[in-house]
């Protein structure tokens, strides 16, 4: 990628006085148009349109959703291009045009909203993404490895760009490219290879056949309506959340699983499940006490996503009262309980 780089001398100090502090124009075009595609392809471009597919569900209005969005940035990449050629002398970006539109306060809030909340919170997200949701592919990690791999990639970009503008430019340009080239074989791969039908753009089968089929609640499972699963075997039952509950929480990277022998009572807290995009408490469908905690969820806790009614099981309870067990939804209860909250 061509890198026509801009001279970083210092500004020309006025006579007999020292140099003026400022920015120095060292990036070229390429280098910049690489840092805006990079950031527009991260982790979240294989994270968030499963979110807003399972919130719009038609096809074509997944579609619409995604022209629309496309054509709102355009315009506002027009914008923003326009604001630039304007305020040409001078760099700050968006802090800038702020400040010289609605005054130096709200340019000051915006500067510091950005270090604090909205870079620094946009790049632990992609960061967490991408060492609980790519990195395990590669390298096997319990949650806490993840976390700190996490951190150590925040780390090394930091003392890349510490280490100066180019050095950060140079392997953005890398990571821009390594992203494009993959992100395009994919749609290569999918055009070329995939077996899909037109159809399915325009006639989507009914959400309630889809829940059925896709989810396939087991018979001799009891629910709850905040999508706990019960499994009686004897005087034990093994307790999980159900299919419904994982694909709201999206993927999941960590849960905190209760001591065994701690005493439940019926909604109680058994513990707490985190994903990407939430942190939820999962309750105790009736009364009893912990004889046995999935230990598995701590190295893997993406089985919840992958088999949440098998191998995604969270505590084992010996039950107190079987009476209780009365109180739960049956299966198709529950798929019609889940129906009536798609409409």
């Amino acid at each position: 990628m061509a890198n026509h780089e801009i001279d970083t001398a210092p500004r020309p100090a006025p006579s007999g006085g020292h140099a003026q502090p400022g920015f120095v124009r060292c990036l070229g075009v390429g280098s910049i148009t690489a840092i805006v595609v990079g950031t527009m392809i991260g982790s979240g471009i294989f994270i968030v349109p499963a979110t807003v597919a399972a919130g719009v569900k038609a096809p074509l209005v997944m579609l619409a959703v995604w022209v629309f969005g496309g054509i709102a940035c355009m315009f506002g990449a027009l914008a923003i291009a326009e604001l630039a050629a304007a305020f040409s002398s001078e760099t700050g970006g968006l802090y800038v045009y702020l400040r010289e539109v609605y005054g130096p306060l709200v340019g000051f809030l915006f500067g510091w909203a950005l270090l604090l909340v909205i870079d620094t919170g946009t790049i632990a997200t992609l960061s967490l993404a991408f060492a609980t949701k790519y990195l395990p592919y590669f390298v096997p990690l319990s949650p806490a490895g993840q976390k700190a791999a996490a951190v150590l990639f925040i780390l090394f970009l930091v003392a890349i760009n510490y280490a100066g503008v180019r050095q950060g430019a140079r392997l953005q340009n890398v990571l821009t490219v390594i992203k494009f080239v993959a992100l395009s074989g994919i749609i290569a791969v999918v055009f070329l290879f995939a077996r899909g039908d037109w159809g399915n753009l325009t006639a989507p089968k009914p959400s309630g056949q889809i829940i059925k089929e896709a989810r396939m609640y087991p018979n001799d499972f009891r629910y709850t309506k905040e999508h706990e699963w019960l499994k009686v075997e004897g005087d034990e039952a093994l307790v999980g959340i159900t299919d419904f509950a994982q694909h709201q929480l999206g993927d999941i990277i960590f849960v905190e699983l209760p001591a065994v022998g701690k005493e439940l009572a019926t909604r109680q807290s058994i513990g707490v499940v985190e994903s990407v995009k939430s942190v939820s408490d999962v309750y105790a469908p009736v009364a009893g006490t912990v004889v046995a905690v999935n230990e598995a969820l701590g190295q893997t806790a993406d089985l919840l996503n992958k088999d949440p009614h098998g191998q995604g099981w969270i505590v084992r309870i010996r039950v107190k009262d079987k009476k209780e067990l009365d109180g739960l939804l049956a299966a198709g209860d529950y798929e019609k309980f889940l129906e009536g909250l798609e409409h």
